[in-house]
């Protein structure tokens, strides 16, 4: 959330004498309703770095750590392959490019951080795309994505005129 001044500055002070800046993640803003933002984990990270010239190190997404032993205990506990793990989320900045990094499958909801009109400034692409989570049940029920993601099947398929669907590209480096 939002931080006080007085909060800013004990944690400039603590900073200074030594302790480490841990953050959630680096995003700059979220989404607080329909029409209006917050700031994110990440402001606070750049304003506590460019006052104190420590950086922080982000504990959830996207960092590396995490998703590799994520997606093992997902598969274990739903008793199926980790190449079955499908990373749904509304950023494309943290959700989609862990997902892609990673080798999941990727599903992007616009519900959240990401715009649709924002999507083609990426180098990479979710493999579906919908509005709402609630729409990712149509999409199961009326399309083929539990064949495209189980082992075995074909890499990637265009999935449904009513949806915006891109073909999912990886980034060049990661």
């Amino acid at each position: 959330g939002t931080h006080t001044t007085e909060e800013m500055l004990h944690a400039h002070a603590c900073i200074e004498r030594g302790a480490l800046s841990w953050r959630n993640n680096p995003v700059h803003w979220c989404p607080f309703s329909v029409e209006k933002t917050r700031p994110g984990s990440g402001s606070t990270a750049a304003v506590l770095e460019a006052s104190t010239g420590r950086h922080a190190y982000f504990l959830g997404k996207p960092n590396g750590y995490m998703f590799p032993r994520a997606r093992r205990k997902l598969a274990e506990v739903a008793h199926s392959e980790p190449e079955q793990v499908v990373m749904i989320g509304d950023t494309m900045e943290t959700d989609i490019l862990c997902g892609v990094q990673f080798g999941f499958h990727t599903g992007m909801v616009l519900s959240g951080g990401t715009r649709a009109e924002e999507l083609a400034t990426y180098a990479y692409r979710p493999e579906v795309i919908v509005a709402s989570v609630a729409e990712f049940n149509d999409v199961l029920d009326q399309s083929d994505l539990r064949t495209l993601w189980s082992p075995g099947s074909p890499v990637r398929r265009n999935l449904s005129k009513t949806r915006v669907s891109l073909p999912a590209m990886h980034a060049a480096s990661c």
